[in-house]
């Protein structure tokens, strides 16, 4: 899949950075041999950080309106464009054609979309990003920086960017991970518990219905799909119990089909997903009767398998 942007206004060090990308990319850029910028005064592209220092950004404007004098006067007395360019700035303007395939995206975005990618390219890729979500949304969602939850999930800059980084509370370094499985090489680790489990699954569940809830678009179809999705449900989870504690009276407890009846999060969860990319009447029927019967299974295992007690 091969997308093409048109790119203006950006600055010539954008370009130089930007040009790096060879796999699965190619450009065609202004020349600047062959275009003469014939204003007044050049346009420039100028990073916010000039204004914010005192008395720099009339340093900035004194220094483009000389290099814009000198290099007209160049093209005055006969110096060819394509020497003449040579006094130009890394902050002039330039325009360009870019044709990539996702995968190369992918990796730009990987890169550019980071916290410690320059600000002007940063943003020019989110720009890039947000016209693919408009068009397909399905792929644009993978476009994130490296760190991101559909990439690698995890950061592997240097440990003190990472610390620096707005979004580094919510994103682990490398070496966390690292940490987490030198513990349990050292066998360090405590296996997790039944409470421990019930701890996350029951809130986890209850966030997902509430978010379904949000959708939730109540129809005959969705009705007609609840009730065979509950009995369905339930009589799959206490046969499937029940062949398990035969077969393997030594492990598996004698109840397990009714504590199986407890909503899990990957019904509704795949119902979510289902609901975003089905036609709007059979997704919003699915997601329903998902919802629904998650909070009916809920109930039901209330009467026949209550939460035990923690000891």
């Amino acid at each position: 899949m091969v997308f093409w942007f048109g790119i203006s206004g950006v600055s010539r060090s954008l370009s130089h950075q930007f040009v790096r990308h060879r796999i699965g990319i190619s450009f065609e850029q202004q020349s600047q041999r062959y275009v003469r910028y014939k204003e007044n005064r050049l346009e420039y592209v100028t990073p916010k950080t000039w204004d914010k220092a005192p008395g720099m950004r009339d340093e900035y404007d004194r220094l483009m309106r000389e290099i814009t004098r000198v290099y007209q006067l160049a093209l005055e007395k006969g110096i060819p464009a394509e020497d003449a360019r040579f006094v130009l700035p890394n902050a002039t303007p330039t325009n360009f054609q870019v044709m990539v395939n996702f995968a190369e995206l992918l990796h730009i975005a990987d890169l550019r979309l980071c916290w410690r990618a320059q600000w002007e390219i940063r943003h020019m890729v989110a720009l890039m990003r947000r016209e693919i979500v408009k068009a397909i949304p399905e792929i644009g969602v993978y476009l994130q920086p490296k760190c991101g939850d559909r990439r690698t999930g995890y950061c592997d800059e240097p440990l003190k960017e990472w610390e620096a980084c707005p979004i580094g509370k919510v994103r682990p370094h490398k070496e966390q991970i690292f940490q987490i499985f030198r513990e349990y090489k050292a066998g360090n680790l405590v296996p997790l518990g039944e409470t421990d489990l019930r701890k996350v699954q029951h809130p986890l569940i209850v966030l997902l219905l509430l978010t379904a809830g949000a959708s939730l678009r109540v129809t005959p179809v969705a009705i007609w799909l609840l009730v065979p999705f509950v009995l369905f449900r339930v009589s799959g989870k206490i046969a499937g119990g029940w062949l398990a504690s035969r077969y393997g009276r030594a492990f598996v407890p004698t109840d397990l089909g009714t504590a199986l009846i407890w909503p899990g999060v990957v019904g509704i969860a795949f119902a979510l997903n289902f609901e975003q990319v089905a036609p709007p009447v059979a997704g919003g029927a699915v997601l329903t009767a998902v919802a629904l019967g998650g909070i009916a299974s809920e109930l039901l295992a209330l009467l026949v398998a209550p939460i035990p007690k923690s000891r």
